[in-house]
């Protein structure tokens, strides 16, 4: 199962994208999810290709039966891979979670509209945790498609 949300900026992709790869962007952007201990982005650049390495802190409302064994903080490594194809952009996103059997995985799409640009997400949960890991996954893409509709009401109101 995986969550999408589709979004209209008022900016091209170009500038979503230089948004996306600007520390004082991704630091606000993070402090306003609430987040935690964000490592700032390591960016490299080759030919066309963008990629954004960085880490942080997620609160999750661990479900009952799972507060044996997972943390209500959870620190994520992530990498956006983004390639630059003119009108549209597109970053493969990669998310370990941290001392978890568990991994998000995704797309990102810009494309230009006549009036800015379109965000296209899909995101999807992998939890690898005997009995328990279906629950688990479903309580995760509920909460990565609550933080995709907060990250939107962020960046309408930042791009703005």
């Amino acid at each position: 199962m995986s969550v999408s949300a589709s979004n209209n900026y008022n900016i091209s992709a170009d500038d979503v994208l230089n948004h996306f790869t600007d520390n004082t962007y991704a630091t606000a952007k993070y402090e306003s999810l609430g987040n935690r201990d964000f490592s700032g982005q390591n960016i490299s650049t080759n030919g066309n290709v963008t990629t954004i390495k960085q880490s942080r802190k997620v609160h999750t409302d661990v479900p009952g039966f799972a507060k044996k064994i997972l943390n209500e903080w959870t620190e994520l490594d992530e990498t956006f891979t983004w390639t630059d194809n003119g009108d549209t952009k597109t970053c493969v996103v990669d998310t370990n979670l941290v001392g978890q059997p568990a991994k998000i995985t995704g797309t990102i799409i810009l494309t230009n509209t006549a009036n800015g640009c379109r965000e296209d997400v899909t995101m999807s949960a992998e939890i690898k945790i005997p009995l328990i890991g279906k629950k688990l996954q479903k309580k995760a893409e509920e909460d990565i498609q609550s933080d995709l509709r907060k990250e939107n009401d962020f960046n309408n109101s930042y791009f703005a």
